[in-house]
């Protein structure tokens, strides 16, 4: 045992449920680590990731997990945990990040410098670790009857009294999936049957349809070399061949010339109206967005300026006001002239 992993016994009461999407995501980065090296046997990089979950009392439900990077000198890349926790955050708002996976047979210095990056990155005073060590996972160990994963989780505890931090393993772990993680990990336990199980289901299938496309090819190509033979008098005719490949040939819709010209017809028809048709698509998508445009504009526009129409409509409201004035002041002053008029008449 490591001299960074504690030998006492866990009493803490931790109970960690481990999800398949968990094991997959360390299991997948894994294997394309290893795929990508040029040499088989060469030593794996620090492969580390965040594991996300819900924490319920002493309960952890460990749900999913994403590859963390390294910076040049093998440190935690703060800026990018942040940026993918946020993104986790806005899709899974009620995930919080519980702890780490590395690759590794058991924690050691690395794993414990690293342990306290990222406490302090992700502000969780103690988080877990999950380690995967592929070394012991071997066919023989498959086939052996045993069915126990390479995983361990530990915790980081302070051992007293010379108050070092050290892991110390958690006490056990319970595999638990839902409907959708069962059918995604039972669709993942099915590989192709050929090339040991390393190509896709997709790719057979393709190549089956390849593999036939060709042997078609092949012999009409054979049949194409008789009738050129038979054309040339190197071969004598064979009665029955000719009448069977007669019979095929009539089955295909360009036989004759205007069997030809009506199916050209028909097929350009038909390519004209599908055309056409996504023609109209783009032109209704294309209409939708200006008018969206056009919505916006006017929104802008007329929150721009709220001050200016009010300046304006209280100088339409004054104009005319001072004409209302002006008409009541030559009334009265009609009014005043004529008794004035009046005045000087009795007068006189």
């Amino acid at each position: 045992m490591s001299v960074f992993v504690s030998a006492a016994q866990n009493n803490s009461g931790l109970q960690v449920q481990l999800h398949p999407l968990v094991l997959l995501t360390v299991s997948d980065l894994y294997t394309r680590c290893r795929v990508q090296q040029s040499t088989r046997n060469a030593p794996l990089p620090h492969l580390v990731g965040a594991v996300l979950g819900t924490q319920s009392g002493r309960t952890l439900s460990l749900e999913t997990a994403f590859q963390l990077t390294l910076t040049p000198d093998g440190t935690l890349d703060v800026p990018f945990l942040v940026t993918k926790a946020d993104q986790y955050k806005q899709v899974f708002p009620e995930y919080d990040i519980l702890g780490w996976f590395t690759l590794a047979a058991e924690p050691g210095e690395w794993e414990l410098g690293f342990q306290t990056q990222f406490a302090q990155a992700t502000e969780n005073d103690s988080p877990i670790l999950l380690t995967l060590d592929p070394s012991t996972f071997s066919p023989s160990s498959s086939t052996s009857g045993t069915s126990d994963l390479p995983i361990a989780i530990y915790e980081s505890i302070i051992e007293p009294p010379s108050m070092v931090t050290r892991f110390i393993s958690a006490p056990s772990y319970a595999i638990v999936s839902g409907e959708a993680e069962r059918i995604a990990v039972d669709h993942a336990s099915h590989p192709s049957t050929t090339a040991g199980g390393e190509e896709a289901s997709l790719v057979q299938y393709l190549k089956t349809y390849a593999s036939a496309t060709s042997l078609l090819q092949q012999r009409i190509r054979l049949l194409k070399s008789y009738l050129e033979d038979v054309k040339a008098r190197k071969v004598q005719p064979h009665a029955g061949v000719l009448r069977e490949m007669n019979a095929l040939c009539a089955q295909l819709p360009m036989n004759s010339s205007e069997e030809d010209t009506a199916f050209r017809n028909e097929f350009r028809r038909e390519t004209a109206d599908v055309q056409l048709t996504n023609l109209l698509g783009e032109l209704t998508r294309g209409a939708g967005s200006v008018h969206e445009l056009v919505s916006k504009h006017s929104l802008a526009s007329a929150g721009a300026h709220p001050r200016g129409d009010a300046v304006s409509q209280g100088k339409k409201e004054k104009g005319q006001g001072g004409q209302g004035g002006g008409h009541r002041g030559g009334r009265g002053g009609r009014r005043l002239r004529g008794r004035r008029s009046n005045e000087d008449i009795g007068g006189f």
